[in-house]
Formats: C-alpha cells, sequence, structure tokens
C-alpha cells in the first residue's frame, strides 16, 4: 500500500455503523475486480499484482429492504461474505507490499549507512595521511633550516681561515722581505764592526768613572803612537766576564781611517804589555779560528800562510777548496826521524808560543 491509500483507508465495520446517505437513484456497479487486476499499470515491481477494493454497496435503505423483501437480503448477504475474501487477500497482499518497501528502506539507509561510515573513515584516514605528512614536511623543513644554519657556519669558518690564510700570508710575504732586508743590516753592523778596535791588556782600576778611563785611553795612545783621539772616541765597553782582570776594552771610534791606521800600526804596542787588534763580532771570530786553523796547517807543511782582509793567502795565492783538494791529491812527505820530529816539535811550540802572545783571544760573549 502506498501512503495516499493508507489514509484514506477506511475499517469496514466502522464505515457500516455509520448513517447511510440516501442514493435511491444509484444503479448497482457490477463486479470489476478482475477488470481492475488486467488493467493495473506496469511499474518496477511487475512481480507484485496490485488490486482495487471492492467497497460493498450499502446505498439501499431500509424502505428498500423492505420493498425487496427476503431476496434482496439474501443477496446483500451473499455479497458480504465476497467482500470480505477479498479484503482479507488485499491486507495481506498490502503486508506484504508494505514488508517489502520497508525492506527496500531499511536496505537503503544499510546501504546509505554503510557509505557514510566508509566515507567517514575514508576521511578521516586521508585526514591522518594528511597530519603525517604535514608532520613529516615540518620535520623536513626543520633539518633543512638546521642544515642551511650549519652551512653558513661552516661558510663563517672557511671564510675566517681565508682570512688567516691571508694574514699568514701576508706575514711570510713580510717575513721574506725582512730576511731579503738582513742583508743591509748585515752591512750596517759589519760597517759599524769596521769602526771598532779592541785594547787588551789595559788595566782595569776599581770604580772607575768613564771619564777617568777616556782620559787614560787617549794618553795611552798618546804616548805610544803619538795619536790624539780626543774627538775621536765615540763609545767604549768592556768585554767578557766581571770576575776576570783587564778585560778587553772595545774602542767605537768616529772614522774609519782612525781605525785603520790604530790597526796597521799597532806594532808601536810592542813590549809594552798591549795590543791592539780589529774587532770581530761572534760570526766573524768563529771564521777567523777555522781560518787560523787552515794558517797552521799550512805553516806546518812549511808554506809561508798569511790572513789578508779576512782571507787566507798561501805563498802569495789566495787559499781556496781547488787548491785544498790539489793539496790532498799530492803525494804524502817521506817519515821524519826522531831527531827531526823533536827538532820541528819544538819550533811549532815556539811558533804557537809566538803566535799565542799576538793573536787574538778566545772568543767571549760581548757585553
Amino acid at each position: 500500500m502506498t501512503p495516499d491509500h493508507k489514509r484514506n483507508w477506511k475499517c469496514q465495520e466502522c464505515y457500516c455503523k455509520m448513517p447511510k446517505v440516501g442514493n435511491s437513484n444509484t444503479p448497482l456497479r457490477p463486479k470489476d475486480s478482475d477488470v481492475a487486476l488486467e488493467q493495473s499499470p506496469s511499474s518496477e515491481n511487475s512481480n507484485i499484482t496490485f488490486r482495487v477494493k471492492n467497497i460493498p454497496n450499502r446505498t439501499m435503505d431500509i424502505s428498500c429492504s423492505d420493498i425487496l423483501g427476503d431476496t434482496a437480503i439474501e443477496d446483500n448477504m451473499e455479497r458480504e461474505t465476497i467482500n470480505s475474501g477479498m479484503i482479507t487477500n488485499l491486507t495481506l497482499q498490502n503486508i506484504s507490499e508494505v514488508i517489502a518497501q520497508k525492506l527496500k528502506e531499511n536496505n537503503q539507509n544499510i546501504v546509505l549507512q554503510i557509505q557514510t561510515t566508509i566515507q567517514a573513515e575514508i576521511s578521516k584516514a586521508i585526514n591522518e595521511l594528511r597530519n603525517e605528512l604535514n608532520q613529516e614536511t615540518n620535520i623536513i623543513k626543520e633539518k633543512d633550516k638546521q642544515r642551511k644554519i650549519e652551512i653558513e657556519k661552516l661558510n663563517n669558518k672557511i671564510e675566517k681561515l681565508k682570512n688567516e690564510n691571508e694574514s699568514l700570508k701576508n706575514e711570510m710575504n713580510e717575513l721574506g722581505k725582512k730576511i731579503t732586508s738582513t742583508a743591509p743590516i748585515n752591512d750596517y753592523y759589519a760597517e759599524c764592526n769596521s769602526k771598532r778596535i779592541v785594547l787588551h791588556g789595559l788595566s782595569e782600576l776599581y770604580r772607575e768613572s768613564e771619564s777617568d778611563l777616556h782620559n787614560r785611553i787617549v794618553t795611552v795612545f798618546r804616548d805610544i803612537m803619538n795619536v790624539d783621539l780626543t774627538g775621536y772616541i765615540e763609545d767604549f765597553y768592556r768585554i767578557g766576564r766581571n770576575k776576570t782582570m783587564n778585560r778587553p776594552l772595545v774602542i767605537e771610534l768616529i772614522s774609519k781611517r782612525m781605525t785603520k791606521y790604530l790597526v796597521n800600526n799597532n806594532y808601536y804596542f810592542k813590549k809594552t804589555g798591549l795590543l791592539v787588534t780589529e774587532f770581530l763580532d761572534r760570526a766573524a771570530r768563529m771564521e777567523r779560528k777555522k781560518i787560523w786553523e787552515q794558517v797552521l796547517t799550512a805553516r806546518k807543511k812549511g808554506l809561508h800562510a798569511v790572513i789578508k782582509n779576512n782571507k787566507l793567502y798561501v805563498d802569495g795565492k789566495p787559499y781556496t777548496h781547488e787548491s785544498k783538494a790539489n793539496e790532498t791529491a799530492k803525494t804524502p812527505a817521506p817519515p821524519q826521524t826522531r831527531v827531526e820530529r823533536r827538532k820541528t816539535d819544538h819550533s811549532e811550540e815556539t811558533k804557537c808560543s809566538k803566535v799565542k802572545e799576538y793573536s787574538f783571544r778566545n772568543p767571549r760573549t760581548t757585553v
């Protein structure tokens, strides 16, 4: 049954109890249940047959029943029994139709609920995936930021290292320039040393002032060499340890000419207990020591060896490594006898003693 049929449906018993309207002029309608079944329109549910209700014709009044008599009453009773059977059949069919419709509605509702639940679960899963993706993207972004910060720090460190390398390069270049510029410094020291002389053997007095020592130096050179050094002496100081007496005295003069004159004419100081020599720094003293050893070896061999301008001259020729190699290549001298050895040893001792008297003293630290 459709909802319209449900609304318009009325109970037959209640309808029979209702007061009748006079319809004596209306004719009786024939039985049309079969026609209605045949003319029922085809619907979606073709297997269900819809039948029209046959409402009993109760329009006859009491007056009509009185007129017709018992025959009319019997006909009405037969019709009522037929109509009641039809009504029961129709009610069962209507109930089955209602059940089928309700089942369809329930199925539709179940399908809708399933669809809604599936959609909700899908939406939840999509939201969860989105949240996970957002979290992962946020983590990746944070890592990228940290990496950028680390890269910036590394770039700053690299720039600092580059600056340090550049500064070190500049310092190296400056040091190289200074090293290259040490040559003029060495020239300056050599020039200063060329203006200095060393006076050996001058007595060292207790608590002697500089002016007294200056006057003594001037008088010594005036008495021995007849040279007045007033105005030529720029500075003077003693070298060596304080414990030793009569330490050597370094005298710095103003002009090179005066220093050369005093060194070249140092023979005036013979037999006076004093000695004038040129000033040598530590490196020059080491070189002079090596040269002097070569002089002694050459003199032992009977050669004439002399030092001139910090160079060794053997037999009037400058002594070089080539000449040394030639000497070593020569044949050795014949062996000497005991007497000759004694004579040579005695002569060498006397020569060494004389050399020590007029030679430079052992190198000492400058003050």
